[in-house]
């Protein structure tokens, strides 16, 4: 799916109440002008949103530092530059995948 076509069915899916936490935490973060109308949400809610950016952050730079790891002829470093990297991808992808599988609202 497109960034655009994304972030529409996000869009709908929150204004008709339908949508996951994941959905719900994206679209608060992208209009935070519209956090204080419709129907009251958990906070971690906005914390997600948050915590997800910066796990791709961390993502990005253990990959970048592997990428000069890989350089060396160290294998040792290279695997464990492999298995921190896989590890901080793995946390990641286990977040969003709770946050998928979960109303973003009538928790509260």
């Amino acid at each position: 799916m497109a960034p655009h076509a994304a972030a529409t069915a996000t869009a709908a899916a929150a204004a008709s109440g339908s949508a996951s936490l994941l959905q719900l935490a994206a679209w608060r973060r992208a209009n935070p002008s519209e956090r204080g109308r419709g129907q009251r949400v958990h906070p971690v809610v906005d914390a997600l949103a948050a915590s997800l950016t910066a796990s791709a952050a961390l993502e990005d730079s253990i990959l970048g530092a592997l990428c000069c790891v890989t350089a060396s002829d160290k294998a040792e470093a290279v695997a464990a530059a492999v298995a921190a990297a896989a590890a901080a991808q793995d946390w990641r992808l286990r977040l969003e995948a709770v946050a998928a599988s979960n109303p973003g609202q009538g928790g509260c």
